[in-house]
């Protein structure tokens, strides 16, 4: 398991927030949830023109995509949002293709939810022993792998370190659309669109990951 990984970021997301940016963050995730691709058009279209700079070492033309998968097993014609985001990004040309092979072998909880029903978050060790890699392809310079959205960052550590294990020699990243604020001393936003190139760290002896920003 990695001890850091890079991660970035385009939106605030704040679920229980009071302000607009809030209402609008919720808005987003959504359509995102929900496979409505043209707000996600809008805001990577958003990120091209504006803030591309921000990106300079996630994006590329010699980058490939690769989704996260959902917490529960993927069926037929079921919304991935990660693999839309990752058509998104591609189709406006900040990365060369897209490899689906991080495949999800056994369900877990949603993170999101764990608060609202009273249990503990999935832990980033059962993210992990929960997927695998289908290796399909040489070892590519570079890795984004693809998530909707960051909450505390178990899930991207447990992927990103499950893609770096099978492609050793790729430099590998991750991208997610929305970036969560939702504990109590920190669940306002106020501005949606809030671009961030970070970490987020892994700490072994006790399990737990900490989001840099």
């Amino acid at each position: 398991m990695l001890s850091e990984i890079i991660y970035s970021s385009y939106v605030a997301f704040s679920p229980y927030g009071s302000t607009q940016a809030a209402r609008e963050s919720v808005t987003v995730r959504n359509h995102l949830k929900s496979g409505r691709e043209e707000l996600i058009r809008q805001a990577i279209a958003h990120l091209k023109k504006n803030n591309l700079e921000t990106f300079d070492d996630v994006f590329g033309e010699d980058v490939i995509f690769v989704p996260a998968p959902r917490s529960s097993l993927l069926l037929p014609d079921s919304v991935w949002p990660s693999m839309m985001l990752s058509k998104v990004l591609l189709s406006e040309g900040l990365g060369k293709d897209i490899c689906p092979c991080l495949k999800r072998t056994a369900a877990v909880p949603r993170s999101s939810t764990a608060k609202q029903k009273g249990r503990p978050r999935t832990t980033t060790i059962q993210h992990y022993d929960s997927m695998e890699v289908e290796r399909d392809l040489i070892d590519p310079d570079q890795i984004v792998v693809v998530d909707d959205i960051v909450t505390k960052g178990a899930m991207l550590v447990g992927s990103v370190s499950r893609v770096q294990e099978a492609f050793p020699n790729s430099n590998v990243k991750s991208f997610c659309l929305l970036r969560t604020f939702s504990f109590d001393n920190n669940k306002e936003i106020n501005r949606l669109i809030d671009p961030i190139v970070s970490s987020v760290v892994f700490y072994p002896s006790s399990g737990k990951v900490w989001r840099n920003d």
